[in-house]
């Protein structure tokens, strides 16, 4: 015998048509969230790189306004064997000078030129 309830079924609750449901109204927060990652990573990746570029020209501004003046020295020579830099044959005495020399009133100022030709030498053309 056939059950009832499986034959009227259709008739009392007919069953509801299948609604699409549309990737692309889910997909577009997602995708937009993922593109302001990549931007925001991009972003911080070209600030570190040009404030790592800089970082020689500041470096020479922070050692001439040392205190002392021998210790910048120092710190200038390792810097420009560091970065290649083309020194002088006065530029280098004037520096080995402050380097080697005995302390003078005179290291300050001759530090504070240094550094200015040093940045002339470290600014991009």
């Amino acid at each position: 015998m056939a059950d009832p309830q499986q034959l009227l079924a259709p008739l009392i609750e007919p069953p509801l048509p299948l609604v699409p449901v549309l990737p692309s109204a889910t997909a577009w927060p997602v995708l937009l969230v993922v593109g302001a990652v990549l931007l925001a990573a991009m972003t911080m990746v070209v600030a570190w790189l040009l404030w790592r570029r800089g970082a020689p020209q500041r470096a020479v501004r922070r050692m001439a306004r040392m205190d002392n003046p021998v210790q910048a020295a120092h710190e200038l020579a390792a810097l420009v064997r560091e970065q290649g830099l083309p020194a002088t044959g006065a530029w280098q005495d004037a520096l080995d000078r402050v380097r080697f020399g005995s302390p003078t009133a005179g290291h300050a100022e001759t530090m504070a030129r240094l550094c200015a030709e040093a940045l002339t030498l470290l600014t991009p053309r």
